[in-house]
């Protein structure tokens, strides 16, 4: 009913499908493969994220700041944060 399959016989060389000669295949393989490049794109977003979370914290303490009656500035503010965040 169903035939058997000649096996072929194989060179070490030809059992890996990541190897030719030098090395070629798996570099095309690995410029053409695109999974890091999602990692690349999540950590950019993230980082942009982050960093317009931490400038609008910034401006909502500095307008919450001014609302309750304490006179905070630009200035005041960089020069307490580098007062306090400074090292001696």
């Amino acid at each position: 009913m169903f035939r058997r399959r000649k096996e072929r016989k194989r060179s070490p060389r030809s059992c890996s499908p990541h190897r030719d000669k030098n090395g070629v295949f798996m570099l095309k393989n690995f410029l053409r493969d695109e999974e890091g490049q999602s990692i690349v794109e999540y950590t950019l977003l993230l980082t942009l994220i982050g960093a317009t979370t931490v400038f609008m914290l910034t401006l909502m303490g500095l307008s919450i700041s001014q609302a309750l009656g304490v006179h905070v500035t630009w200035d005041s503010y960089r020069d307490w944060a580098y007062e306090k965040f400074s090292t001696k």
